[in-house]
């Protein structure tokens, strides 16, 4: 594989502290581990998925120090009523640049299961590795911008890369959302890219890699798809 078409896909995220990889879970949410040691649980949607606020923070159940269970909402009288059972207290928590388990890996925008005979490349980066075939699938949550400038600023990119071989641009969706399909070959890779915006408005780029021999075996789309957003 090629230095150069490899050295495009590694962007590496800038992340505030990180999460042990061990994950646990509790019928709260998924207890974390952070780097001092400490546990938090994190509040969960019905998929597994966990959830953010508006700020894109992590949202962490309050739990008592002494039983380590959840700490219901109180009423204005300090007790807690009947309909309030199952609400508890939270904040939200910093979201690190990424999030992995083995089984899943995600950040403060979204989530991908990691395939069968696929592996994430760990070291701060939303980057999946094909094992069989080395194909590379990279995710770039918040590439900033709007997302007519970013389908611009690829076909630039290609046009400067490939200016001779040219791309297909199909329309699909991802997760619901529509997204733009970029396909080129340079040399004797293939290069797939993914545009989109998030419904919080987030501009998504999926990059994805492979040698053009091995494009079948790799299964890029599939993996793709598995790619739920927040």
């Amino acid at each position: 594989m090629h230095k150069k078409t490899i050295t495009l896909l590694c962007l590496l995220l800038a992340f505030l502290f990180v999460f042990a990889a061990c994950k646990r879970h509790s019928r709260y949410g998924t207890i974390v581990v952070d780097r001092q040691g400490m546990e938090h649980v994190i509040m969960t949607d019905a998929n597994g998925v966990t959830v953010v606020d508006n700020d894109g923070n992590l949202v962490e159940i309050v739990t008592d120090s002494q039983n380590k269970k959840p700490i219901t909402v109180p009423t204005e009288n300090g007790t807690a009523g009947a309909a309030q059972v199952g609400e508890y207290q939270t904040h939200g928590v910093t979201f690190p640049g990424v999030v992995e388990d083995g089984t899943a890996i995600e950040d403060g925008l979204c989530q991908v299961a990691v395939p069968q005979g696929w592996e994430p490349l760990g070291n701060g980066m939303m980057v999946l590795l094909h094992t069989a075939t080395e194909a590379r699938v990279q995710i770039s949550t918040d590439v900033g911008g709007t997302l007519s400038d970013a389908v611009e600023k690829l076909n630039s990119q290609i046009e400067a890369v490939a200016p001779e071989g040219g791309s297909t641009q199909t329309n699909v969706t991802i997760d619901g959302l529509p997204a733009t399909r970029t396909q080129y070959e340079m040399q004797n890779m293939t290069v797939i890219s993914y545009l989109l915006m998030t419904e919080n408005g987030k501009v998504c780029r999926i990059n994805c890699l492979v040698e053009t021999d091995k494009l079948d075996a790799a299964d890029i789309d599939s993996v793709v798809q598995g790619i739920r957003f927040k």
